[in-house]
């Protein structure tokens, strides 16, 4: 985990080998979750590509992401949206 949504997505798409198939990411239906299983000493998690609307009708969720700022002790993924 990079403490950045799109850092991470971007590291989940290579991984999951889809610049080999000359694609940057995957359709545009599906979006990465970070499952709720942060390791401390790793830094890592699972990543889960998921339906962007399931997912979304989840929301709020608290995955990997809440985990990983509980441990760092600050607001990196979850931060107040700033208003326009």
């Amino acid at each position: 985990m990079t403490g950045n949504r799109q850092k991470d997505f971007k590291v989940a798409n290579e991984a999951a080998g889809f610049s080999e198939a000359g694609r940057k990411s995957p359709d545009k239906k599906y979006t990465w979750h970070h499952l709720g299983d942060f390791d401390p000493e790793t830094g890592t998690c699972t990543m889960q590509l998921a339906y962007r609307k399931v997912h979304e009708a989840t929301l709020p969720h608290f995955g990997s992401c809440a985990q990983y700022e509980q441990h760092h002790g600050e607001k990196t993924y979850n931060k107040p949206r700033k208003k326009k």
